[in-house]
């Protein structure tokens, strides 16, 4: 092996010494195209080091994005699934809503008749999903697979809903 680089070395020498202006014109443009590409890695370096990186955003952040973005669709469905399980079980619906309107809030800001009336419907729809869970989960995850409009549903009263707000 060190015969072969010998021989190279020698037969290289030799090629530089017959054609001179040839090499010298070769390894000027050999060693311009060189610097080139290292001026050109560094401005790469430099351009990337001058820009701000892009902003890890952390999973728990993008997690709760998408969770603030669902829970829209989730309150309506849920609303949806709350007021088809007081139609179907209208007996229940009644009972349960007396009792809660019969109760007293303990905040005097929440004693006001309109928001007395809130907050029985709030419980006796909380009531009735915990008193019928299978029938409630089942109509919540039907609800769940609907399309959501973008707007905020306008929810009417059904007909069992109807029948409790008379009978007050």
């Amino acid at each position: 092996m060190v015969v072969l680089d010998g021989a190279f070395a020698r037969a290289l020498s030799e090629l530089q010494r017959r054609h001179h202006d040839q090499y010298r014109h070769r390894y000027e443009a050999e060693l311009a195209r060189a610097h080139a590409e290292l001026d050109q890695e560094q401005a790469a370096q430099d351009q990337a080091t001058a820009r701000p990186a892009e902003p890890h955003v952390p999973y728990w952040h993008q997690r709760d994005a998408l969770a603030r973005r669902q829970a829209h669709a989730n309150a309506a469905a849920r609303l949806r699934a709350l007021l088809w399980l007081a139609d179907r079980h209208p007996d229940t619906t009644k009972e349960v809503y007396r009792a809660q309107a019969a109760r007293l809030p303990l905040d005097p800001a929440d004693r006001t008749p309109q928001r007395r009336r809130a907050l029985a419907w709030a419980a006796t729809l909380d009531r009735l999903a915990r008193l019928h869970p299978n029938d409630f989960e089942a109509r919540y995850q039907t609800e769940l697979t609907r399309p959501t409009p973008t707007a905020p549903p306008v929810v009417e009263p059904s007909e069992g809903v109807r029948k409790v707000k008379a009978a007050r």
